[in-house]
């Protein structure tokens, strides 16, 4: 570790940029491997690392410290600078991504939904999200300990959200039959104020072009980063 400064300092220059950097701070797991006038990478839980830095230079003192072994999940909150990042990985895919986080201390109001209650998903639950959700079931059950908030009409269960493992809000999913009915949006206000509630930092990716997802943040209020963060996966296609 190479701990100059209180990251904060260097965060704080762009909240918005690294609101997921500035909520995996106060998460006890999360390692601080760097943290430098010019840039912080952390370890925000195993295989999870966030990277950001101001010049290519300190990036490339920064990835010499992330394995880079199949499974390693990054996230690059510079861009431009995702091809050092590429160097000597195979089989990895970047996803540029749009950064949207809750305002601290502001809770949002909670739409109803005629025919709609929305409640802790349990574990008699999971076998609905685990067929409903892209991820193999093992993922999806790692979210799951987390905390997920379902949608029911009665006892049937017609959407979920939770968390990934970094702490980013999402596996947002609805069935078919039920969109166009603001379920999305009330089941992810209810986990946003529940994070809010737990002294955390709400924030979620989008996928550059998810123009679907992107309208739901705006409507809700989220603040944007102004600039692209990335992912860097694992490429099985």
């Amino acid at each position: 570790m190479n701990i100059l400064t209180d990251p904060k300092i260097y965060l704080e220059k762009d909240s918005l940029l690294h609101a997921d950097m500035l909520d995996a701070l106060r998460d006890e797991k999360t390692k601080i491997l760097f943290s430098e006038e010019k840039g912080v990478l952390m370890e925000a839980g195993t295989g999870f690392y966030l990277i950001s830095a101001a010049d290519e230079e300190t990036y490339r003192r920064y990835a010499a410290a992330i394995p880079k072994e199949k499974g390693v999940e990054v996230c690059i909150h510079q861009l431009k600078w995702a091809p050092v990042l590429l160097e000597g990985r195979e089989k990895v895919k970047v996803l540029p991504c749009w950064e949207f986080s809750a305002e601290e201390g502001r809770k949002l109001p909670e739409n109803e939904v005629s025919g709609i209650t929305f409640r802790t998903v349990t574990e008699k639950d999971l076998p609905f999200v685990e067929e409903n959700y892209s991820e193999p079931a093992e993922y999806t059950r790692r979210c799951f300990k987390n905390g997920m908030i379902g949608a029911f009409e009665g006892e049937k269960c017609v959407g979920f959200i939770g968390l990934h493992p970094n702490g980013e809000i999402g596996l947002l999913k609805v069935l078919p039959a039920y969109r166009n009915r603001r379920i999305g949006a009330g089941l992810e206000t209810r986990l946003i104020n529940r994070r809010l509630e737990e002294g955390r930092i709400p924030f979620n990716f989008v996928v550059v072009g998810n123009d679907v997802s992107i309208r739901l943040q705006q409507a809700l209020g989220l603040r944007q980063a102004e600039h692209m963060t990335a992912w860097l996966l694992d490429d099985n296609g």
